[in-house]
């Protein structure tokens, strides 16, 4: 029997020492019924053109070159020519073990599920691709599966356990059909990691380390503030939203504790520091915030402290700092 197309997506932008090793990674998978996308996202260095001369290699290589749009734009025209019966995501300066695709597979077929996910570890920029020659086998008996509302129930703590990333995970093409990122923001994977769990209804998850992330230090994760990490707010109140509509109360009371805590901390400690374009934008998430008043006084959820904090803060935000590092150093650790 034919086995089924695999589409897997690689953004390409200012990665052309890492690309080849990467390429190199998805296409001597023994998996080999795949197609790989090459996303050139508008890159400055030569990556672009490394993508055309795999091209002209290998068949299975489709290449788009596109304005530079961000990592959740890249991804989005990927998927938007993506050909297979199944959905995988690979960063170009990250590479992969040769059987990661067949176990995925593997796993997601034989538990009928709608998306698997192995996990990852961490590598230096300069480690070799030799590192994942080691074989893979029986893998089967340590494979877990969770029904999707299983997952989104127990909330946040199969959030943290599961691995919200998406490049650990293959998917099945239909998850996709009405889903994509949201551009221009960070937390690309949080921010669609509910809906796809929603989508694929189960989910099987196995322990092998089969993707290899490097770790660099010019991540905008990693690096200092800016307005683009208040993006960190907005993933908080997408979670608060798909909770609410899908009657997940419990676990919109948890994200709108997080949203109110991620607010005043910005407030204050990050968002007036270093970046002007922060204030227009704190503005509005402190808009938000006081519109849910009603909400967060009667949220079980949130601290008596954080309460106070709150209080405070809609009345009088600069006073509210000092009530906001009450709850930081007496509450928090009760929250935990």
């Amino acid at each position: 029997m034919k086995r089924k197309l695999i589409s897997i997506i690689i953004p390409v932008y200012k990665t052309e020492q890492y690309l080849k090793r990467c390429v190199d990674s998805v296409l001597n998978q023994t998996y080999q019924e795949l197609e790989c996308i090459l996303v050139d996202d508008g890159s400055p260095d030569e990556a672009g053109k490394i993508c055309d001369e795999y091209k002209k290699k290998d068949a299975r290589i489709k290449v788009i070159h596109k304005e530079n749009g961000g990592l959740s734009s890249a991804r989005n025209a990927g998927l938007d020519i993506a050909k297979g019966d199944y959905i995988g995501f690979v960063d170009s300066d990250d590479f992969i073990h040769p059987q990661m695709y067949e176990m995925l597979v593997d796993v997601l077929e034989k538990t009928e599920s709608g998306m698997s996910c192995c996990e990852s570890t961490s590598c230096q920029v300069n480690e070799s691709i030799a590192k994942t020659s080691y074989k893979i086998e029986n893998i089967l008996d340590d494979v877990k599966v969770y029904r999707s509302d299983e997952i989104i129930s127990s909330y946040p703590h199969m959030y943290q356990k599961m691995f919200v990333i998406v490049m650990t995970k293959l998917y099945k093409r239909e998850i996709f059909n009405a889903l994509r990122f949201d551009e221009g923001k960070i937390y690309e994977d949080n921010l669609i990691y509910l809906q796809s769990v929603y989508n694929a209804g189960k989910c099987a998850v196995f322990p092998a380390k089969l993707y290899y992330y490097v770790m660099s230090d010019d991540s905008i994760t990693r690096s200092g503030f800016s307005s683009k990490k208040l993006a960190d707010i907005d993933v908080q109140i997408k979670f608060i939203d798909f909770f609410r509509k899908h009657q997940y109360w419990k676990q919109a009371n948890i994200s709108e504790k997080r949203y109110l805590d991620k607010v005043l901390f910005y407030t204050y400690f990050s968002a007036n520091q270093e970046d002007p374009d922060s204030k227009q934008k704190m503005k509005v998430y402190r808009k938000g915030l006081l519109s849910e008043k009603k909400s967060i006084w009667k949220n079980p959820k949130i601290h008596r402290l954080l309460k106070l904090a709150f209080l405070v803060f809609c009345i009088n935000t600069k006073i509210s700092k000092y009530f906001y590092i009450l709850y930081d150093r007496y509450g928090r650790e009760e929250d935990a």
